[in-house]
């Protein structure tokens, strides 16, 4: 089965001297400088040093969710450079290389809230049309890999089953409730679906279900798995695997685990990570 593999490599740049803001300037947009210096700065040092391989650069953004100590010398400013979908031996021979320019190049660094971001499809798009979102979620180890990196606590990358959603019912909905929680009451023997039973409290001015009794455990299920689902799909970040579309309305998976200060010199750790999303992709074709 062949891929096609992107990534996203956030980090910091410190500016060089000649970035600095001119002097008697009171006051430069921040975009504004990023454009005029950061951006100039990282694409001409990532072209010169990835030569005609450039082209496979999507491209370079500031990315304000990055923060950094301002006691560095010029400080640092959040970047991110995102790769086009490659095809797979071509994306890590490019992934590859940019780690090796983050490395040897002095005016980077990342911390923890820096991030990898893995974004695969598969090239096949009938196939990939066939690919399930909640098998993909299920059939990856989010909370191993967010420990292995050290990024448990982030919230730009949660992994899916802590996010609460609610249950909607005869158009009333239902406490928020993680789907581990959800499937413990499955678990417990909760009774009824098709009509039912409910304590009514005050929460934001509307009455809300706080008990919910399931008849049916395999619907009740379905049930839970959809507006599990469906709660995913309206977050587009913020949670460990998300499903998403290209502009060619390619559906892909970006796997946002991989991260934390010095994540560039884990080549190895992160070539293993891959293999796991890439089989819980391969295992979740129905």
């Amino acid at each position: 089965m062949e891929f096609l593999i992107g990534f996203e490599f956030e980090f910091g740049w410190e500016p060089g001297f000649d970035a600095k803001k001119p002097k008697g300037s009171k006051y430069i947009p921040k975009i504004t400088y990023f454009e005029n210096f950061i951006y100039v700065d990282v694409k001409n040092s990532l072209k010169k040093f990835l030569g005609s391989q450039y082209k496979f650069i999507a491209e370079i953004t500031d990315d304000p969710s990055i923060s950094f100590n301002k006691n560095f010398r010029n400080g640092h400013f959040g970047v991110e450079v995102v790769t086009k979908p490659l095809e797979e031996i071509l994306a890590i021979e490019i992934f590859s290389k940019i780690l090796d320019w983050m490395r040897t190049t002095h005016n980077i660094i990342t911390n923890n809230t820096c991030a990898l971001h893995v974004n695969i499809s598969v090239k096949d798009k009938k196939i990939n049309n066939r690919i399930d979102y909640f098998s993909v979620i299920t059939n990856t180890p989010q909370n191993r890999i967010l420990r292995q990196y050290g990024r448990l606590g982030n919230v730009y990358c949660q992994a899916t089953s802590k996010r609460k959603f609610s249950l909607q019912i005869n158009k009333r909905r239902t406490v928020l409730k993680s789907f581990d929680r959800w499937i413990k009451r499955l678990d417990k023997d909760y009774i009824y679906v098709t009509t039912y039973q409910f304590s009514n409290f005050k929460l934001d001015g509307e009455k809300k279900i706080s008990k919910i009794y399931f008849d049916n455990k395999s619907e009740s299920y379905e049930m839970i798995k959809e507006a599990f689902i469906n709660s995913l799909r309206n977050v587009d970040k913020n949670i460990a695997v998300v499903e998403k579309k290209s502009p060619t309305n390619q559906k892909y998976f970006e796997f946002r685990m991989i991260g934390n200060t010095d994540y560039e010199y884990k080549e190895q750790h992160i070539y293993k990570c891959i293999a796991i999303f890439k089989n819980a992709i391969k295992k979740s074709i129905i």
